[in-house]
């Protein structure tokens, strides 16, 4: 599955290479030991067990368990001291960041480990060619924030025509437990955004699979698990162009449903973090982890913020 997603990355992101050095060698197995737990983004966790599973080839001795049931469940396992690493496909918010600090009396520490983007499926014999945040905003919610003058129902209020004109549109989407999911509510349905009656919630991998099952589904999800069963749509962005979510276009901020991918850390300033997750984030964020990144299909993180990271964990 890994191999069938990661040369499917390569072709729907029309992923470059990025220059590490060509002279880094694996270090020999380390003696290091611990272990420690990790939380969040069922999204990030082939991603992070990518990681894990070339990391612990070099630790043999390091045990990481790792739960991934959504970006929500991060905060509140951080807060509550039961992990120390978190991964989420979106931003804490500013309650779940003043929950931990109150509790835990300093504030959580944020890593971005990777980029990616949100893409927009639709079944490969979809006419549709093209789709505006506006657009998505009036067929995914009742309340159309964005400012949509009509609801949208059916594929032909998007230009499809012939037996498409009266074909109702299936909505597919994530649970409410899903960063993906909280980061489309907020780029796409302005925060609050009301969901419309026939709503169908999946699982990440779910909801690639209905769409390409559905000639008549819409859905989103990260744009290097889209098969060729999926049309991944252009998107309409601010600067009036329509653009697909490419490596170039994720770097450059043009897609506009760009997101960091990150893990959150319960480091205390000051305080050195234990050896075992201590070497895992360095290994991350360093050559082979960002390495992996681009094997994955997602995006490396630019090496100045790779290094003002890697500097905090000292700190």
């Amino acid at each position: 599955m890994l191999k069938r997603m990661v040369a499917l990355a390569f072709l729907s992101l029309g992923v470059t290479a990025f220059a590490f050095a060509a002279g880094d060698v694996q270090p020999e197995k380390s003696a290091i030991e611990g272990h420690f737990s990790m939380k969040g983004s069922d999204s990030m966790d082939p991603l992070i067990r990518l990681w894990i599973s070339e990391f612990q080839k070099q630790n043999p001795k390091v045990e990481i368990k790792i739960e991934s049931p959504g970006s929500n469940t991060a905060p509140p396992a951080l807060t509550a001291g039961e992990v120390r690493l978190g991964h989420m496909s979106r931003e804490m918010n500013p309650e779940e960041q003043a929950a931990f600090q109150s509790r835990r009396g300093f504030p959580v520490t944020r890593l971005v480990v990777a980029m990616d983007a949100l893409a927009i499926y639709v079944h490969r014999g979809n006419p549709v060619r093209r789709i505006a945040l506006g657009q998505l905003d009036a067929i995914y919610s009742t309340t159309r924030l964005s400012g949509w003058d009509r609801p949208l129902g059916l594929w032909g209020e998007l230009g499809a025509g012939g037996r498409w004109r009266k074909r109702p549109i299936h909505v597919y989407g994530r649970d409410e437990k899903s960063g993906s999911r909280v980061f489309f509510d907020e780029k796409v349905l302005g925060k609050g955004g009301i969901i419309r009656a026939g709503y169908q919630a999946r699982d990440q991998w779910g909801i690639e699979e209905a769409v390409s099952k559905d000639p008549a589904g819409i859905g989103y999800g990260p744009a290097n698990y889209a098969s060729s069963d999926v049309k991944m749509l252009p998107v309409f962005a601010c600067s009036g162009m329509y653009y697909m979510p490419s490596t170039e276009n994720i770097l450059n901020g043009r897609y506009p449903l760009t997101r960091r991918l990150n893990i959150y850390v319960d480091k205390e300033p000051g305080k050195p973090l234990p050896e075992a997750p201590l070497a895992f984030l360095k290994f991350i964020l360093g050559p082979q982890g960002q390495r992996l990144v681009q094997e994955y299909g997602s995006v490396p993180v630019g090496r100045d913020l790779l290094e003002k990271q890697l500097l905090s964990l000292e700190r």
